[in-house]
C-alpha cells in the first residue's frame, strides 16, 4: 500500500481505523472495526498541548490538540469528552475515543486512495479541507461497548455531544456546550456558531421537464461529489414509474468552479415560454461570472440547453452585501408568458430599501431593471422579523404579485400583509388587512407554517396558515385570507389536522398545496416522517370545499417507510401530478435513508377522497445522492 509522505505506518494504521467521509450526513465508508467499537480500553490522555492547523469548508484555521485515548483530540472537544466520560463511568459505562482529528496529510492520503482507486480499498473519501475530523469536533467513539450506545444516546446531549449522521451511532461532534471544566484547562466553550457542516447539498425541485403533462424531479447539488459536477440528476414520470436520466448541464459546473462554500438561490420556470420547465441559478456572492449573470438551464425536452443570461441583479446583491437576507422568487411578472425573477431583500444596503431587482425574461435574456416598492422599507420598519414573501397572482390578471406577511414584525405588520401588485410594467404598493398575523401574536412565537393556493377556486391566490403548536383557537383551525383582488376577506377553516400535529408530538409535519381532489381548488396534504399515534400509518388531507376545509386521513406505507428508514434521515416530499391525471400526488425521496430508500421513491397517487394508490417507484437519484456524499 502506498503511504502519504510523513505518515508512519502506526499512523497509518490509527488513521484507517477512523472514518472516511463524515462531512456528509451520510456518513463513512471507513467504518471503525468491530474490535474497535466494542472495546472498552481507555488508552493514554495526555494534556500536553501541541499546535496544528484545523480546516473546515476548506478553511484553515489554529487548531491546539491533545491526546486522548492515544489520539489526538481538539483541546475544547477533549475537555467536554473526559467530563462526559467520567460522567458515564459512575453509571458503569466506559466510552473511548477510536477516531479524533485528523491531519491535512492524512486527509490527502485517504483522498487519493479514492481518486485513484489504489489503496484503502478506494473507499470514499473527503477533500483534504472538507472532512469534519479536520475541523477537531468530531469524534468516532466505541458504541459496540456495552451501555455505551444508550447512555449516549439518552445523555450526550447534555455534554453538548451529539450524532449528526443518522447511519453511523459511532460518529458524534461537539460545537459547544455542557457543563464545562475538565482536566486539560483551556476554554469549553466555541467562540462562534459551528461553520457551515460540508455536507453535499440537493436541490430535489419538480416540474415538466420533457413538457408531456407530467410531474418530474430535477436534482441539482452545488457540491456534490462523482458526477454531480457536471450533470442534473432527472427521473422523468411514465405516469406509472421513472425513467432515470442525467441531463449534463454547466449550472453544477460553474459552482463547483467557485466553491461550494457559496450560497445559491436555485428556481424553475418556463423561462422561454416553450411548456417545459427550466431552472436558473443566481448567487449573492459566488467569485468569477456569478457577479454579473445567472445560470440557465433551458429544457430541450431531452437534454438541457446551459446558458448564461446577463443579469445586474448578482451586482446589486454585491452592493447591498452578499450576508443579506435575498429572496429570489420566480413569476411572470410581466404577464407575456414567459417567467422572470424578483429579487427582496429586508436587509440588503443601498437602493434595496425603496425598490425590488428584476430580471424580465426575453426568451433568450433577461432585461434588468428595478420596480420602486414600498415592501422591503416596511421590513425595515418592522424590524429584525421573520418574513414569508411569495410570488403569487392575489388579482387574478395573469401577473405575478409580491405578497409579504410576519407573524412578529413591528408597526402595521400586526394587522395585514405588504401586497405589491404587478402593472407589468411596475409595482403598485399597498397593504391588504388580514386578521392573520394578530391571530399570530395571540398564539404565541410558535410554528406557523403559511401556505399559498387558490383555496376557493376563483382564479386568485390565498393564504392559508396552520400551526404545530399554537395557543388559542389554533389547535382547531386554519386562518384562511381569501383574495378578492384588492384586499383580503380573512376568515377562519376548522381542521383535525392541528390537533393531529398536537397528539402526534411537535415533530416534523410537511405540508404540501395542491389540488388532491381535481376539484380546481387547492387543498393541504400533511404528512411526517416522525409523528406519535395513526401518522405511522396515514397523513391528513384538508379538502377544499371553498368554504372550509373536510379533514380526511389517507391511509398508505409512506409514512411507516420513513420509520423503517430512520425517522431522523433526510427525507424530500414533493408535490406534483406524477401520472397527469389532473390530481395532485405526492413523491418521498430519503437522500439517506436505510432500507430500499437507496433505490427508489414512495410514491403515493390520489385516488379520490380518502384514497391513495400508494407504490414505489425505482429511481437513481437516491444512489447518485449516496454517491455524491463527500
Amino acid at each position: 500500500m502506498a503511504q502519504a509522505r510523513g505518515l508512519t505506518p502506526l499512523a497509518l494504521a490509527a488513521l484507517l481505523a477512523g472514518c472516511g467521509i463524515d462531512d456528509a450526513s451520510l456518513g463513512d465508508d471507513v467504518r471503525p472495526t468491530d474490535e474497535e467499537m466494542s472495546s472498552t480500553a481507555q488508552g493514554l490522555v495526555s494534556c500536553a498541548p501541541r499546535a496544528d492547523t484545523g480546516y473546515s469548508s476548506g478553511r484553515a484555521f489554529s487548531i491546539t490538540v491533545v491526546t486522548v485515548d492515544g489520539k489526538p483530540v481538539e483541546l475544547d472537544t477533549a475537555n467536554a469528552f473526559l467530563v462526559m466520560r467520567d460522567a458515564a463511568a459512575r453509571s458503569g459505562v466506559s466510552i473511548a475515543v477510536v477516531s479524533g482529528f485528523r491531519t491535512m496529510a492524512e486527509q490527502q492520503y485517504l483522498y487519493g486512495c479514492y481518486v485513484h482507486q489504489n489503496c484503502n480499498g478506494g473507499n470514499l473519501a473527503a477533500r483534504p479541507g472538507y472532512s469534519n475530523h479536520q475541523s477537531g469536533h468530531a469524534l468516532d467513539l466505541n458504541t459496540g461497548a456495552p451501555g455505551v450506545s444508550s447512555w449516549l444516546v439518552n445523555h450526550g446531549a447534555a455534554y453538548g455531544f451529539r450524532r449528526t449522521v443518522p447511519s453511523e451511532d459511532w460518529h458524534y461532534e461537539w460545537w459547544g456546550g455542557g457543563p464545562g471544566g475538565g482536566p486539560c484547562g483551556g476554554s469549553v466553550s466555541v467562540s462562534a456558531p459551528p461553520p457551515p457542516r460540508p455536507v453535499a447539498r440537493y436541490e430535489v425541485l419538480t416540474g415538466d421537464f420533457n413538457g408531456d403533462g407530467k410531474t418530474d424531479l430535477a436534482t441539482v447539488a452545488p457540491n456534490g461529489g462523482g458526477g454531480w459536477h457536471d450533470w442534473i440528476a432527472l427521473e422523468l414520470s411514465s405516469g406509472s414509474g421513472f425513467f432515470s436520466a442525467a441531463w449534463p448541464a454547466h449550472m453544477p459546473i460553474h459552482m463547483h468552479n467557485v466553491g461550494a462554500e457559496w450560497s445559491y438561490r436555485i428556481v424553475t420556470g418556463d423561462f422561454n415560454g416553450d411548456g417545459k420547465t427550466d431552472l436558473a441559478a443566481v448567487s449573492p456572492s459566488a467569485a468569477g461570472g456569478w457577479a454579473d449573470w445567472v445560470s440557465v438551464e433551458l429544457s430541450t425536452g431531452s437534454g438541457f440547453l446551459s446558458q448564461e443570461w446577463r443579469a445586474a441583479t448578482p451586482t446589486h446583491m454585491r452592493n447591498g452585501g452578499p450576508g443579506a437576507d435575498y429572496r429570489v422568487l420566480a413569476g411572470d411578472f410581466n404577464g407575456d408568458g414567459k417567467t422572470d425573477l424578483a429579487t427582496i431583500t429586508r436587509n440588503g444596503g443601498g437602493g434595496w430599501a425603496d425598490w425590488v431587482a428584476l430580471e424580465l425574461s426575453t426568451g433568450s435574456g433577461f432585461s434588468s431593471t428595478v420596480w420602486s416598492a414600498a415592501t422591503p422599507q416596511h421590513m425595515r420598519n418592522g424590524g429584525d422579523a421573520w418574513y414569508w414573501v411569495f410570488a403569487a397572482d392575489v388579482n387574478g390578471d395573469k401577473k405575478a404579485d409580491l405578497v409579504t406577511v410576519t407573524p412578529n414584525g413591528g408597526g402595521g405588520w400586526a394587522d395585514w400583509y405588504a401586497v405589491e401588485l404587478s402593472t407589468g410594467a411596475g409595482f403598485q404598493s399597498t397593504v391588504f388587512g388580514s386578521s392573520t398575523p394578530r391571530h399570530m401574536r395571540n398564539g404565541g412565537g410558535l410554528d406557523y407554517r403559511v401556505l399559498a393556493g387558490d383555496f376557493d377556486g376563483d382564479g386568485r391566490t390565498d393564504f392559508a396558515t396552520v400551526s404545530v403548536q399554537g395557543g388559542g383557537g389554533w389547535a382547531d383551525w386554519y386562518a384562511v385570507d381569501l383574495s378578492r383582488g384588492d384586499h383580503f376577506e380573512s376568515t377562519v377553516w376548522g381542521s383535525g389536522t392541528p390537533q393531529h400535529m398536537r397528539n402526534g408530538g411537535g415533530t416534523d409535519y410537511r405540508h404540501l398545496v395542491g389540488d388532491f381532489n381535481g376539484d380546481g381548488k387547492a387543498d393541504v396534504a400533511t404528512i411526517t416522517p416522525s409523528g406519535g399515534g395513526g401518522w405511522a400509518q396515514w397523513s391528513t388531507l384538508d379538502e377544499s370545499t371553498g368554504a372550509g376545509f373536510v379533514t380526511r386521513a389517507r391511509f398508505g406505507p409512506t409514512p411507516q417507510h420513513m420509520r423503517n428508514g430512520g425517522s431522523g434521515s433526510d427525507y424530500r416530499v414533493l408535490a406534483g401530478d406524477f401520472n397527469g391525471d389532473g390530481k395532485a400526488d405526492l413523491a418521498s425521496l430519503g437522500r439517506n435513508a436505510g432500507g430500499g430508500w437507496a433505490d427508489w421513491l414512495s410514491v403515493d397517487l390520489s385516488a379520490g377522497g380518502d384514497q391513495l394508490s400508494s407504490t414505489v417507484w425505482p429511481a437513481a437519484t437516491p444512489r447518485h445522492m449516496r454517491n455524491g456524499e463527500l
